[in-house]
Formats: C-alpha cells, structure tokens, sequence
C-alpha cells in the first residue's frame, strides 16, 4: 500500500467513525426523544387525574356546603317548631297555632299543617268570612282549603 491509499484509508475510517458516531448520537436523541414523550404522555395523564380531583373536590364542598345548609335550616326549623302547637278546630280540621309557652309571634296567625309537615312556614289566609272568625281559609303555599271558627276551637 502507498502512502496516499494509507491516507486515503485513513481518512475513509475517520470519516466511517465520525458517522458511526453520528448515527449513536441519533439513536441517543431518538432514545431521549422517546422518553420525552413518555414523559409527556405521563404529564398529561397526570394533568388528567389532578383535573378530575379538583372536579370530585369541587363536588364534596358543594355536598358539605348542601348538607351544612340543610342541618342549619332543620336546626331554625326546630326552633319555628318549638314555637306552634297542634289544635283541632272543628270534628277533623287540624291546624297549627302559636304556642302560649312562647312568646306569641305578632299578629295571631294560623299555619297551614300539610306546609308545616314540610318544614315550611305557610300562614293560612282568609279566603271568604261568615261571621266572626267563621270562614274559608286557604294556603298560598299548597292551595289547601278549609273551614273553621277561628274564634272558638278545641285543643
């Protein structure tokens, strides 16, 4: 062999080296780009999962914040309760009136029983009076109707 086929040689094997070396560095890059979408792959997925239980937390504040405000309204309600008692009017007409053990809620007034049943306050309203304290008396809240003496009734 001759000097300029050794050079030659030489220069064909540093030249192969350098894409040999080339070629491993892309398989580097291919093998670290692989991972980096791995990498975002589990990113997302975990994006995912803190989306989802940010949802479900939102969803159990609102459920503590619904049942906090439903024990509150039944706790006023008991309270409301505490203040009425049951009295027949009449033979089979029921109604719900101030209580003397407590301080009489002003102006005397009259609930309706179905509302009160339902944890709601509904004042029974005079439809059409006969006499003195004999009349129709109706709910707004659940239109129920009935006939009674508001002046004379038995407890």
């Amino acid at each position: 062999m001759t000097l300029p086929e050794v050079t030659t040689a030489f220069t064909s094997l540093k030249t192969a080296t350098e894409i040999l070396k080339a070629i491993m560095a892309l398989n580097k890059n291919a093998a670290i780009n692989e991972k980096i979408i791995d990498l975002q792959q589990i990113i997302l997925s975990l994006q995912a999962s803190a989306s989802d239980f940010h949802t479900k937390y939102q969803e159990l504040v609102k459920a503590k914040d619904d049942i906090e405000k439903k024990l509150m309204d039944y706790q006023n309600w008991e309270v409301i309760k505490s203040q009425y008692k049951l009295v027949q009017m009449t033979s089979g007409v029921f109604i719900y009136v101030p209580n003397e053990n407590h301080p009489s809620p002003k102006p005397n007034h009259y609930l309706c029983t179905n509302c009160y049943e339902k944890m709601r306050k509904s004042l029974l309203q005079i439809k059409k009076l006969y006499g003195t304290g004999y009349g129709e008396y109706f709910c707004p809240e659940c239109r129920m109707g009935i006939e009674f003496n508001a002046d004379s009734f038995k407890e």
